[in-house]
């Protein structure tokens, strides 16, 4: 029986020659037309992509796979939306995983939701809820993922992309069809689980899970030496050193 999910197929796609955001048209797109259903919006040419806390998504034009995804829910208590977070984050490390074999074993889940490869930003996730009283009614999945970006802006810390690791380029449209049909029956499968098994599989793929990292808390640029132990039920990172076990919600810390 399906937890989150009223179905896993899509509805309804969307294809914009340009987009500013692909989140944001697919919420105004939403909003017009009160589609109750899932839906697919994508583009070849995002050119103000939003990331977490604000931050901007890079991507070339024709160059790489930028979407968003909403997807009508069961009714969820907004409580447990980190949830939705694990899933996402789960699912889409899985596809590419099952797509590209290869890179299976160097696919980590940057906490919360960006997905690494080795120690390089590979994609990113940003998740959007529609909450009404106190549960989650209908999310969009917005996806950036790096395909045949080779020429990065210096700015960014860490980027790489399919290209890079595996040596070639890659059809776009032949890829996000493959994507999208196999993140279809991955989220099946992650519905059925339990929250336990859940925050088993995510702690098994998050980055740097049991080493001694280097972190900054936010509010006051204290540098925080820790190993990271995992997540709470609700997503905050759980940060071990000798001080003991601290707890920290996402704009609370950072990675040195």
């Amino acid at each position: 029986m399906s937890e989150y999910f009223k179905h896993y197929s899509f509805d309804k796609w969307i294809y914009k020659s340009s987009s500013s955001s692909t989140n944001v048209d697919l919420v105004e797109t939403v909003s017009k037309n009160d589609y109750k259903t899932n839906i697919v919006l994508y583009t070849y040419m995002q050119t103000a992509g939003k990331g977490q806390i604000g931050r901007k998504w890079y991507s070339g034009a024709y160059k790489n796979l930028t979407f968003s995804l909403q997807f009508d829910l069961n009714s969820i208590l907004a409580h447990n939306q980190f949830n939705l977070n694990m899933i996402c984050s789960l699912a889409l490390t899985e596809v590419l995983a099952q797509i590209f074999p290869l890179m299976a074993d160097k696919l980590t889940i940057k906490w919360p939701n960006d997905i690494y490869y080795s120690n390089k930003k590979l994609a990113g996730i940003l998740i959007q809820n529609t909450i009404q009283g106190n549960k989650i009614q209908k999310m969009i999945f917005g996806l950036g993922l790096n395909v045949n970006e080779l020429d990065f802006p210096k700015d960014l810390p860490n980027p790489i992309s399919l290209a890079q690791i595996t040596g070639t380029s890659h059809n776009l449209q032949s890829l996000f069809r493959n994507l999208l049909s196999t993140l279809t029956l991955i989220l099946k499968q992650l519905d059925q689980m339990t929250k336990s098994e859940l925050l088993s599989l995510y702690h098994s793929k998050m980055y740097l899970k049991d080493t001694l990292s280097k972190f900054e808390i936010t509010e006051t640029g204290e540098s925080l030496q820790a190993n990271l132990r995992g997540v709470t039920d609700h997503g905050q990172l759980l940060l071990e050193n000798e001080q003991g076990i601290r707890k920290f919600n996402f704009r609370e810390i950072r990675y040195c």
